[in-house]
Order: structure tokens, then C-alpha cells, then sequence
């Protein structure tokens, strides 16, 4: 059998196109997510299949949306990320994930992400 190299690309290469880790390319492959070729010990990555990933199954966290359609985060309605939480605080993301694990703060999850209200956070301004 022979493979064309120049169809596939390194895990390395494929993890900094995807801009994620390595690891998560190996997950994506044992889930059939992406296509792999075995050539001896090293694996490749299928960039056509790679393109197709990317294209099709994005998460965009700047556009959210659940699944009634309904934007995620929505200033508007004053519900916002861990991210832009920690922006207006000035705090670093990892201390509001520390108040939402240790239960001092409230949230929503809503599928892979955390909701959080303004204010419910404003009565913790001392803590950040």
C-alpha cells in the first residue's frame, strides 16, 4: 500500500494547525474524529480530514449559543464568560473558577461552559 506523505501531516503539525494540543489530536483520532495513518511507529493526520474537522465541528466560545439557539453570553441580558468576568475584575481566570469551585460564586452551565451574572459577582469584589 502505498501513501502519498504529502496528504498527511505530522501530529505535531495537525495540533499546532488546530491550535490545540497534541493530545487532543490523539483523542480526535482513537474517537474516528480524524482520519490517521499508522506509517511504522509515527502517526499521521489526513489534512483533508483535518480541514473537514475544523470546518465542521468548531466551538467557538466568542459565539456560543445554546441549544434553542440563544446566545450563551449576552451582555444585554448581563450573563457573561469566566473570561470576560475575570476581564472586567481585573482578576485572573483561575480565581473565578476557584470562586465558582469552592461555591462562593453562582453559575450556569450551559453544555461546555459556564454562565456567571454580573450580579452575582459584585457582592464578591472583595474576594477577587
Amino acid at each position: 500500500m502505498n501513501i502519498d506523505l504529502d496528504d498527511y501531516m505530522t501530529v505535531s503539525d495537525a495540533a499546532k494547525k488546530g491550535k490545540v494540543s497534541r493530545q487532543s489530536i490523539y483523542y480526535l483520532v482513537k474517537k474516528k474524529l480524524l482520519k490517521a495513518q499508522h506509517i511504522g511507529k509515527q502517526l499521521f493526520i489526513n489534512i483533508v480530514g483535518m480541514d473537514e474537522y475544523r470546518k465542521f465541528h468548531r466551538r467557538s466560545r466568542i459565539n456560543g449559543r445554546r441549544p434553542n439557539g440563544e446566545l450563551i453570553w449576552d451582555a444585554a441580558k448581563g450573563t457573561y464568560s469566566v473570561t470576560q468576568i475575570a476581564k472586567m475584575f481585573n482578576a485572573s481566570p483561575m480565581k473565578i473558577y476557584y470562586l465558582i469551585r469552592t461555591g462562593y460564586l453562582p453559575f450556569e452551565k450551559v453544555k461546555y461552559a459556564y454562565v456567571l451574572k454580573v450580579e452575582d459577582i459584585e457582592p464578591l469584589r472583595d474576594m477577587i
